[in-house]
């Protein structure tokens, strides 16, 4: 099988939108889902509103990403099985709001539109699998989970987002709890929240 390219400078928003859902729902395997999700992705891109474009990446990453799992790794066995309830909740919240941020400034500058979705699945595990893309000219892989086909994490130039958002993460995690903080995990949270560096998707 050959690579599955797509361009979507000729179609209106209505049209591809119908499109992406239509290949998305009809072919339910991992290529589609990727190939319907990145289109989605660069639809998104082009909108000229940044709170707009930054609401509509929220969705999509509430809708097609596995931010439960992403949120559990990030925080680390140590800290996903503490008995700070509350504060993994806090934290498991602001997911969706961590990966846009992470994504936003890098995938605002792209500029073209066409991409490539290689249509050879990718071993990740017994319960992962990886799609490669080549967005813009960048190789980018997709992680998705085998039984939901949602995306547990995105690499490009081999750097993955998931090891590079929980060093600093785990870091400051095991600061607070070093000093005896009650609600690291919490603490952590609210810090993210302070800093005003997040693009709120909730």
């Amino acid at each position: 099988m050959g690579n599955s390219k797509q361009i979507f400078k000729t179609f209106g928003p209505l049209a591809l939108t119908v499109i992406l859902v239509a290949s998305a729902n009809v072919h339910a395997g991992p290529i589609e889902v990727v190939n319907a999700t990145v289109g989605r992705l660069l639809q998104i891109l082009q909108v000229s509103s940044e709170g707009t474009k930054a609401r509509q990446m929220c969705s999509l990453v509430h809708a097609q990403v596995d931010n439960q799992t992403i949120g559990l790794d990030l925080l680390g066995r140590q800290f996903a099985k503490s008995d700070d309830v509350q504060g993994i909740n806090q934290f498991m919240a602001l997911v969706p709001s961590i990966i846009v941020s992470e994504f936003f400034e890098t995938l605002s500058k792209v500029k073209s539109f066409e991409y490539d979705v290689i249509n050879t699945l990718l071993p990740m595990g017994s319960t992962r699998v990886g799609v490669k893309t080549i967005v813009s000219g960048t190789p980018v892989v997709l992680t998705l989970s085998k039984s939901t086909l949602l995306i547990q994490d995105v690499s490009w130039n081999t750097l993955s987002l998931i090891k590079s958002r929980k060093r600093p993460i785990q870091a400051k995690l095991l600061e607070q709890s070093k000093r005896g903080v009650k609600s690291p995990v919490g603490e952590v949270a609210k810090s993210l929240v302070r800093s005003g560096e997040l693009i709120r998707c909730n």
